[in-house]
């Protein structure tokens, strides 16, 4: 945490000088420049009087703004959102943003129901389905591919919580360089965008409900760590836009193709966390519905079982200052610093 002798080393006035130390500084300069006129012989109706005044109104508000801007270029005195991504991020460090509560979902196919699995042989879910509590106010979204077979009637999935959104253009919903700014970063249109909730993959590459985990480009913390032609994205936040984005690496001209496909998932934060056995319905994919198979078409959410055993609990709002400096300490100068597997297991086990 931030420590008060930190706070009192940043929270002095490097200027050093308020309206009142100006004020006295130009009354004993006022009675060297003249012996004719001195302030302290007048009244406050002087004009004397009212510009001198006037200007060290001025300068008291030039010296604030000088000592807010110098406050705000160190991390344990900044007051702004955005100075503190700049400080964090070029420290190595970001801010944590809105995270989307995740958790495994049991999902099994019912022994009473009247065709057997053994007769529907493989059911296959795809990525995106939407699984519900009781009353269908908390939605949590799975975010893998699976199937359901005589010799695996129950999975364990990934979901996370909130609603799948589909970033939406002009053209069909296709992401292209057009859509980009100068600095590669596509901005999202919404602020309450779960940071491990992005998914992105060209459209050649992109069935809907048929993707394979590898379509997906990866999210990373540096894009100039990564090689030359690496499907990957930053994700980041525009203080001045009050929005999150995804940047691309430099070579996105070569790497976008056609256009991209950009989902995200829309989260509640830290309300989204759920106890166990909270959830309980799904949806059932589309693709269900155009399936040849008539035993396939017919299924139902009533065909299966779904609940979590357990708890989700690592939903989370944006980070504020005093957390986003606490895990920059953290993260900064402890694991960066450890050079042997040792270190850091011992430093785990003390956190």
């Amino acid at each position: 945490m931030i420590t008060n002798k930190e706070l009192n080393e940043v929270s002095l006035s490097p200027t050093k000088k308020d309206y009142y130390q100006i004020w006295n500084e130009l009354l004993e300069l006022a009675s060297k420049i003249s012996t004719r006129w001195s302030p302290d012989s007048t009244n406050e109706s002087d004009p004397g009087i009212v510009l001198l005044k006037s200007l060290v109104a001025i300068a008291d508000k030039l010296n604030y703004n000088i000592d807010k801007n110098t406050l705000e270029a160190f991390m344990p005195s900044a007051t702004q959102q955005e100075s503190m991504r700049k400080l964090t991020e070029m420290m190595g460090y970001s801010m944590k943003y809105y995270r989307a509560a995740n958790c495994k979902v049991s999902i099994s196919y019912k022994d009473d129901n009247e065709v057997s699995l053994s007769t529907l042989g493989t059911i296959y879910f795809p990525k995106f389905i939407n699984i519900k509590n009781e009353e269908e106010d908390i939605n949590y979204v799975t975010i893998e591919d699976f199937t359901l077979q005589e010799s695996e009637p129950i999975r364990q999935i990934n979901a996370l919580e909130g609603e799948l959104v589909e970033c939406e253009t002009d053209t069909d919903n296709i992401i292209s360089m057009t859509h980009l700014d100068d600095n590669n970063r596509y901005l999202l249109p919404e602020t309450n965008v779960a940071e491990n909730g992005i998914f992105v993959c060209n459209i050649v590459d992109h069935v809907e409900g048929m993707s394979r985990e590898s379509d997906y480009w990866k999210p990373v913390d540096n894009l100039n760590t990564q090689l030359p032609g690496s499907l990957v994205f930053k994700f980041g936040f525009d203080s001045n836009e009050n929005l999150p984005y995804i940047q691309f690496p430099d070579d996105i001209s070569q790497l976008i193709k056609d256009g991209l496909k950009i989902k995200y998932v829309r989260t509640n934060g830290l309300m989204g966390n759920v106890s166990a056995r909270t959830l309980c319905k799904m949806e059932v994919p589309a693709l269900w519905g155009t399936a040849t198979d008539e035993n396939i078409k017919n299924l139902t959410a009533e065909n299966f079982n779904v609940v979590n055993n357990s708890a989700a609990t690592n939903g989370a709002d944006p980070e504020t200052l005093t957390e986003a400096y606490n895990g920059f300490k953290k993260t900064i100068g402890t694991f960066d610093t450890l050079v042997k597997c040792r270190d850091y297991m011992n430093k785990i086990y003390q956190m």
